[in-house]
């Protein structure tokens, strides 16, 4: 039995989650649709679980209907209802296709206690492992367990060594660790493996202005904010540099920029910096 590529595409793109910005830690995910396309996408997979109900009421130990249910019900949304299926379709087949559709969707519940036992239980599959070691991290990142993470995601660079993201990833993680130079040197190797990134370069901005290397700094969020002009985040982040280096002038030409763009969360700074008593 095959694992569903959209589901498996679902976990590597979060890779690319983790955005850190100088004061605020966000994380981004967006693949935009149409949401006229969503609404039909929902009514049919409603249409699919309920003709997999029917059929099921016929020949209810049907493993193979079991598990397609369950597909149906993840992409519905229904992560609960995915994972009673695929503990069903688990006892009837002992596939190990289905506890790794099941830990995914665990995930994807929030039950991390529940997906880490899964993924543990697949680490012996080799085409799986780098896939379950990128998940593991992501969970321990999520929980806040980032010396777990780290090494979750040391693993994940030895089995795939040229993908820009996986150093992203370990760079926002030694970040959060306050390894600022080591963080440093993952974003090297990311913005290396891939120049265009803008996350690479505005994280690697941000540890060098941790490290007090403003200048160096500069460079990178201007060169991050040419391939994403845009980025509130980085707008901001760019503002505080130029703060740092005495050019208040172009400090409040980009925090007024990242307020126009929706965060008024920067008005404080902006007032700070800014604003100027009579």
């Amino acid at each position: 039995m095959k694992i569903s590529q959209k589901i498996k595409l679902n976990i590597l793109n979060k890779s690319a989650l983790i955005v850190i910005a100088l004061i605020i830690s966000s994380c981004s995910n967006s693949l935009t649709t149409k949401e006229a396309s969503i609404t039909d996408e929902i009514k049919q997979q409603k249409e699919i679980i309920k003709l997999f109900s029917q059929k099921l009421l016929k020949d209810p130990k049907n493993e193979k209907l079991i598990f397609d249910r369950g597909i149906a019900k993840y992409e519905y949304g229904d992560y609960k209802g995915a994972i009673n299926d695929f503990d069903n379709a688990f006892q009837i087949s002992n596939d190990e296709s289905i506890l790794y559709l099941r830990a995914t969707t665990k995930l994807e519940y929030g039950d991390y206690e529940g997906a880490i036992d899964d993924y543990t239980r697949l680490l012996s599959i080799p085409d799986l492992r780098r896939e379950i070691y990128l998940d593991l991290g992501l969970i321990n990142l999520y929980s806040f367990n980032y010396k777990k993470a780290l090494l979750n995601f040391n693993k994940v660079i030895e089995e795939e060594k040229s993908n820009y993201r996986n150093f992203l990833n370990r760079g926002n993680i030694n970040f959060r660790l306050r390894n600022y130079k080591d963080s440093k040197k993952d974003y090297d190797k990311s913005v290396e493996l891939f120049n265009k990134s803008y996350l690479s370069l505005n994280n690697r901005g941000v540890s060098n202005y941790k490290e007090g290397n403003f200048k160096q700094s500069l460079k990178d969020f201007n060169r991050s904010l040419k391939l994403n002009p845009g980025n509130y985040n980085t707008l901001f982040n760019r503002a505080l540099t130029y703060n740092k280096l005495n050019l208040n002038k172009k400090a409040c030409i980009d925090l007024k920029k990242s307020i126009k763009l929706g965060k008024d969360v920067f008005k404080e700074e902006y007032y700070s910096i800014c604003y100027k008593k009579p």
